[in-house]
């Protein structure tokens, strides 16, 4: 019987995502067995090891309580960013409607960027390109997630600077 801390089917040494023994490829991240390593992976990566890394064991989508931060993150951007058009729309003399589109899908793009990081995900790093969830690519993830933090940031703060009135008329109300 195998020890209850180890699971009888072998893991992947791209995602760490549990396979069947014989089987060609890697069923979550599509990785082929037998394919060189990239610069940086390890063959045989410990699942325990990696947990003492922190940034890396979120960036691959392995911590419980990241994955439930980056719902609740991107869950709050994109009901901040509902309200903000809803606040806009019932404004007395609403403006620039190109920038809010703008402000917002931006801001929407990043808390998806933020969701994806933190389950796993392909994300987007700005003129860097797209980086698959691997160890070796944790760090431009982790430069990618410090982005759209910042540009989460950035939109709320133009939002509230550009509808700041607008809500303050409508708490008042």
């Amino acid at each position: 019987m195998p020890s209850p801390h180890k699971h009888p089917f072998p893991r992947c040494p791209n995602c760490l995502a549990q396979v069947v023994t014989g089987s060609k490829g890697c069923p979550s991240c599509g990785r082929e067995f037998g394919a060189p390593l990239e610069a940086g992976e390890n063959a045989y990566p410990d699942p325990d090891l990696l947990r003492q890394h922190r940034w890396t064991w979120v960036s691959l989508g392995r911590d419980p309580l990241g994955r439930k931060m980056g719902k609740v993150i991107a869950a709050g951007i994109v009901i901040f960013v509902l309200y903000a058009w809803l606040v806009y729309a019932m404004s007395t003399q609403p403006n620039d409607g190109f920038m809010v589109l703008v402000v917002s899908g931006w801001g929407l793009f990043s808390a998806h960027e933020i969701w994806a990081f933190t389950h796993g995900r392909p994300t987007y790093v700005l003129r860097e390109g797209s980086y698959e969830a691997t160890q070796a690519n944790t760090g431009q993830r982790l430069f990618g997630l410090l982005l759209d933090m910042a540009v989460m940031a950035l939109c709320a703060w133009m939002f509230l600077r550009g509808i700041g009135p607008e809500l303050a008329q409508a708490a008042s109300l």
